[in-house]
């Protein structure tokens, strides 16, 4: 079970916007696809100073936390992790939703970039062969030209099925030439070295991946349309995923990729393109749904 938070409009006569001024934020469970969730609904009043509201929030994560919740999904823009954070309440975390749809936004990114994938080389590296590192080369092996592995441990036996099942042209360990060479290069680990120089896109699917040009950390989903209409509409998208793949309510075939995080600058486009969440001011420092939390 997870939490959601939803930012609702006070109620209209004196006594009842008193209440919810004051009083405790209503909680109702739930279910989405499924999945068990426990839905704070804050009241937001605009304009207000910022103290009475932190105080709302403090309350509902003091109820949320009371019911056993440690992940919530949370408004776009919210300015009051914080408040959550201190009641051991956080974002969840959408870096397991990245690395689950690799093969998905490797293929994104060579159709914005022109490069078919009957002709391309997609590298796939990192420090072991995780689930979801295993399945993105499986799925990519299936439609791409070529495909390299590097991984100090598994990537030998993760080659050996390709070759063997597939039939797949695969280089295990490759040079740094060859990586440079790829047309993508995702990596599920931190490189100990990695050279620009290459002519691909990289696609950084690690904790703390550097937001630099040509380099993808993510991306933006969108909601199927089955769940859009049940959650706020101002809800996180990316976290609401994460939160209901996490539990095997959705797979990568459910979800649709909006846009392809660009480092900063995408971020930034996204951000101006948003009308923006009816959580208000931008967020305390913590970062949530572009990176892994």
């Amino acid at each position: 079970m997870f939490g959601l938070i939803e930012m609702v409009a006070p109620p209209e006569d004196f006594i009842s916007r008193l209440r919810s001024r004051f009083g405790k934020p209503e909680l109702h469970a739930g279910e989405l696809s499924g999945t068990r969730v426990l839905t704070a609904r804050v009241p937001f009043f605009p304009g207000e100073r910022r103290a009475p509201a932190r105080r709302r929030m403090e309350k509902a994560a003091r109820e949320l936390a009371g019911r056993g919740i440690r992940w919530a999904v949370f408004p776009r823009d919210f300015s009051f992790y914080r408040e959550f954070a201190g009641h051991g309440i956080g974002p969840v975390p959408v870096l397991p939703l990245y690395q689950r749809m690799a093969a998905e936004l490797v293929f994104r990114i060579m159709e914005e970039r022109g490069v078919k994938p009957e002709r391309a080389t997609v590298a796939v590296c990192g420090e072991h062969v995780s689930y979801p590192m295993r399945e993105a080369a499986l799925s990519l092996s299936r439609q791409v030209r070529y495909i390299a592995v590097a991984a100090s441990y598994g990537g030998e036996s993760l080659c050996r099925t390709l070759r063997r099942d597939l039939g797949v042209p695969v280089v295990f360990n490759p040079t740094g030439k060859q990586i440079a060479a790829a047309d993508v290069l995702v990596l599920f680990s931190r490189p100990e070295t990695l050279s620009r120089g290459g002519r691909g896109a990289i696609l950084a699917l690690y904790e703390g991946a550097e937001e630099n040009a040509g380099t993808a950390t993510g991306a933006f989903f969108r909601l199927p349309r089955e769940l859009d209409i049940k959650v706020p509409p101002d809800s996180d998208a990316n976290q609401l995923l994460a939160a209901l793949m996490e539990s095997g309510s959705v797979g990568p075939g459910d979800i649709q990729i909006e846009s392809i995080l660009w480092g900063t600058d995408g971020k930034k486009e996204k951000e101006d393109a948003d009308t923006g969440g009816a959580a208000g001011e931008k967020s305390d420092g913590v970062q949530h749904s572009p990176q892994g939390t």
